[in-house]
């Protein structure tokens, strides 16, 4: 009977301990079987880190003597970047003091709220600390701060060119200029680096889960602004103002045998690499490709163009000039007087005079005014043959001129 009681007690356990060994074996091939690409995936975003390496910005050249010179550069800073799951608590105040201490007027205002941060794994504390910088900030060797390489520009001419250079903003984006018109070659492409890093998000030996995308270099850019021109065409645009008495100017100087633009300078103006220190966004702008302004005289070159090409007039060709003259309800005068007579149209263009170009405006209409056609034929050169009011493909920003055609409403 005892017998038979023991051997009964001894199945019923085996069987409990058999259930209970089945229980475990399915519960490990639910943890490793059913639920392994979860757990893996729960791994590796807490062992895995992503680190974006920094394209290299293109540099930009102007020409020097048929050389090109670097005026626009690449400097190396870094930024400090924590990971608040794995900074310690008691560091936190450390790593705060540490900042101020070190990088001052780089860390960001709310750093101390960043650390706080503990849902984030990517929060950044200061930007554009220099090399020795970040040294002295490593040596402190803080858990879970990383110190990413990256650049920032640094402009060697200070304000040679800014509105022909532009400047790069806080997000690295190029802003007017060469920098904000050809952003897309200069910024480059840039890489990724996915592994497995350690609590101070050192990354660890390279495995077969590691996935690195090199960065792609920017394209460096070689202007065909010449630099001494540039800086004598500055230096003499504000001679230029003082003595009129001018609050602002332009100066654009342009090679005549291939249309390269050799100098574009502005007044007033800025250095690129202070540009926050702005209050006036309008000092961005180059004013020779996108603000408007009215030719004057010399649009009288495009008017005996015209004429000469018209067959209306040679350069031989005379007329009787007179101080003034009447045009519908105006009276317009020569600027020179006392040049009354029989007077050619050379002379009339080496002098400027308005009266002999109204003279070819209206030898293209019926000779003694000018005519709905003579204006139709002036507008349809100015505007078709020599692109008035049209944009001229420079590869900086620009805005168009203004060119009414003769019908407009309100034409007189």
């Amino acid at each position: 009977m005892k017998r038979h009681l023991t051997q009964s007690r001894t199945g019923v356990l085996a069987i409990i301990l058999l259930g209970m060994m089945a229980i475990f074996v399915m519960r490990l091939f639910y943890l490793q079987i059913i639920k392994h690409s979860e757990y893996v995936s729960l791994a590796q975003a807490s062992q895995q880190r992503h680190f974006i390496i920094p394209a290299e910005r293109g540099k930009l050249y102007m020409m020097d003597g048929g050389v090109a010179a670097p005026v626009v550069l690449n400097q190396t800073v870094y930024t400090v970047i924590a990971d608040p799951q794995t900074v310690k608590q008691e560091q936190r105040q450390q790593i705060i003091a540490a900042l101020q201490e070190v990088a001052g007027g780089e860390v960001v205002s709310d750093a101390a709220k960043r650390l706080e941060r503990t849902a984030s794994r990517y929060e950044v504390l200061a930007r554009n600390i220099t090399r020795t910088q970040a040294e002295k900030l490593k040596a402190k060797d803080f858990v879970g701060i990383l110190y990413q390489k990256g650049s920032i520009r640094n402009y060697p001419e200070g304000q040679l060119a800014a509105q022909v250079l532009g400047f790069v903003n806080a997000e690295g984006k190029g802003q007017y200029g060469a920098e904000g018109a050809l952003n897309d070659k200069l910024k480059g492409r840039d890489g990724l680096l996915k592994t497995v890093a350690d609590v101070r998000n050192v990354p660890l030996t390279l495995s077969k889960d590691n996935v690195r995308v090199e960065a792609k270099s920017g394209e460096n850019v070689a202007l065909s602004i010449d630099r001494n021109v540039q800086s004598y065409a500055e230096e003499a645009l504000k001679r230029g103002i003082d003595k009129a008495g001018a609050t602002e100017g332009s100066v654009m100087v342009m090679n005549p045998n291939n249309g390269q633009v050799l100098a574009m300078a502005n007044y007033p103006t800025y250095n690129p690499a202070e540009y926050t220190k702005q209050k006036d966004a309008a000092v961005f702008s180059n004013a020779t490709t996108m603000l408007p302004f009215e030719p004057g005289s010399i649009v009288k070159t495009f008017s005996m163009a015209t004429g000469i090409d018209k067959g209306v007039v040679t350069p031989q060709s005379t007329y009787s000039n007179t101080d003034c003259t009447e045009v519908g309800d105006r009276k317009m005068c020569n600027a020179l007087r006392g040049l009354g007579g029989t007077t050619s149209m050379q002379s009339a263009f080496n002098n400027s005079l308005n009266v002999g170009m109204i003279t070819i405006a209206r030898r293209l209409g019926d000779g003694s005014t000018i005519t709905p056609s003579a204006r139709q034929t002036l507008y349809e050169y100015y505007h078709d043959k020599f692109g008035f009011g049209e944009a001229t493909g420079i590869e900086l920003a620009e805005a168009p001129g203004l060119l009414y055609t003769p019908n407009r409403p309100g034409r007189r």
